[in-house]
């Protein structure tokens, strides 16, 4: 096992290149270097991601995986649409952000994309959930 500090990741993504990893993007909390709780990164270099994606280790760090995006659409350059667990997250018009379960609003007018991951990421932590 690798001597490398740990911290977690949640709400991440895997960009590949080349058909390979090559880093994770997301929101980490007790990272080594970079204080703060779901504090959004980019990591080093993925040099192995584990088969159940639940672990990852980048140049620098081990990461927990927890709760990946499982879609992301974009409408060119601007994400429009993102899914994680049993939550949607869908662009709205004037550039908001509604979040949805089963159909059913569970918040709105979020000013972006990355505030409708975090707001997602706290109704995961809510109890009974």
């Amino acid at each position: 096992m690798s001597d490398k500090p740990t911290a977690q990741l949640e709400g991440w993504q895997l960009l590949t290149l080349h058909g390979r990893p090559h880093q994770l993007i997301g929101f980490a909390t007790d990272h080594p270097r970079l204080p703060g709780h779901r504090r959004f990164i980019h990591t080093s270099r993925v040099l192995r991601i584990s088969d159940d994606l639940t672990e990852a280790e980048t140049l620098n760090t081990l990461y927990r995986l927890r709760r990946p995006l499982s879609d992301m659409r974009f409408d060119q350059a601007y994400p429009t649409f993102i899914a994680m667990a049993d939550l949607v997250a869908e662009r709205v018009v004037g550039g908001h952000w509604r979040i949805s379960r089963n159909g059913q609003i569970q918040a709105g007018g979020i000013p972006g994309f990355q505030i409708a991951i975090l707001c997602m990421l706290d109704l995961l932590d809510r109890p009974g959930h």
